[in-house]
């Protein structure tokens, strides 16, 4: 997720693997406002928070500038640059013919 230098949040629509090239022609998709919210957390100091609803869940890992990121986004070591989210997957577990346990995902990757 970026920050967007002030502006409302927004994620890159992009595959899991892209690359900055990609990253930088990506679609857009503006932050909902529990991520909104786990932002401000993170902006505040925390590392990582659990966000979503009912139907989705997330965590948000906080992207914190380093001394090497600060001459080119002009800000202060520490600050928070953007974030990563993580969609957390729902797994049932089964046993199999032999009696086994066996993952079921329920759901593939979360979907917006």
């Amino acid at each position: 997720m970026s920050l967007n230098g002030g502006h409302k949040p927004f994620e890159y629509e992009t595959a899991m693997d892209a690359d900055m090239d990609r990253i930088k022609h990506a679609k857009h998709v503006d932050a909902t406002d529990a991520e909104v919210a786990a932002l401000e957390k993170l902006r505040a100091g925390e590392q990582v928070i659990l966000t979503g609803d009912s139907d989705r869940r997330y965590l948000l890992g906080a992207i914190r500038a380093t001394a090497d990121c600060t001459k080119c986004h002009g800000v202060r070591e520490g600050t928070l640059l953007g974030a990563f989210r993580y969609p957390l997957v729902a797994v049932a577990i089964a046993q199999n013919a032999k009696g086994a346990a066996t993952d079921l995902p329920l759901l593939q990757r979360a979907q917006r």
